[in-house]
């Protein structure tokens, strides 16, 4: 009879285990650090209203409406900053002393990200659109997924058409490359103006509500420096 009520009892353990496994869903892997304007969060078909310091999951869907921006920064101190009308999935995201591999799913729109180099660690950061992906490792760049651009700040990546046997192509700090046809050009330097388009895009203040203090408006924008990733 103590036999039955222990089998019973361990049962009950393993089952209420693996419901709280269930409930408890996708491991969170950031959060959102800055949000202005309409952004929505979409998990397990869900889609609602994200908010500023929300938990990011895996598999999560963050969509980003006309004049709006939201920053997350994950648990690897990577930064992804997403502009107007844009979407962003995390497909992969591992993260430990000995291994970083994430994959990020650029569905529309533009994204700043800064990646910092892990040293000691086996490391693949993927940014991919519908036409390539893009291996990083301690960079700054921008990523346009509607033209499948790839502009690097610094640091250096490289990108690669998604059909079987396409080459890879390594793009350096001031240099960006597009895809034509499946395949990426010869990499091409970034002029001043495409610089101040993009600093212009992920300067948060552009998304700020009219009813805000003009002085805040009209404070001059000192861009931070991107720190040198050895």
């Amino acid at each position: 009879m103590k036999i039955k009520s222990y089998i019973l009892i361990a049962v009950i353990c393993f089952v209420f285990t693996n419901l709280q496994i269930a409930f408890a869903g996708q491991p969170v892997v950031g959060s959102i650090t800055q949000l202005f304007g309409e952004v929505k969060l979409s998990r397990d078909g869900n889609v609602k209203d994200a908010s500023e310091n929300q938990e990011i999951r895996l598999n999560d869907l963050i969509e980003t409406g006309e004049d709006s921006f939201t920053k997350i920064v994950f648990t690897d101190n990577t930064s992804i900053e997403v502009s107007s009308d844009s979407s962003l999935e995390v497909n992969e995201f591992v993260y430990n002393p000995s291994e970083r591999k994430s994959k990020f799913s650029i569905i529309k729109g533009t994204i700043k990200s800064e990646i910092s180099k892990i040293k000691n660690t086996n490391s693949t950061v993927e940014f991919q659109t519908r036409n390539a992906v893009a291996g990083v490792k301690g960079t700054v760049l921008y990523i346009n997924a509607n033209d499948d651009f790839f502009g690097v700040r610094v640091g250096r990546i490289y990108v690669s058409g998604l059909h079987a046997g396409s080459k890879r192509v390594y793009v350096s700090g001031g240099y960006y490359t597009t895809v034509v046809n499946g395949v990426p050009i010869v990499p091409r330097v970034m002029t001043q103006a495409m610089l101040r388009q993009f600093d212009n895009m992920f300067d948060y203040r552009r998304y700020l509500p009219s009813e805000v203090n003009d002085v805040i408006r009209k404070t001059p924008f000192n861009l931070k420096k991107p720190k040198l990733f050895k």
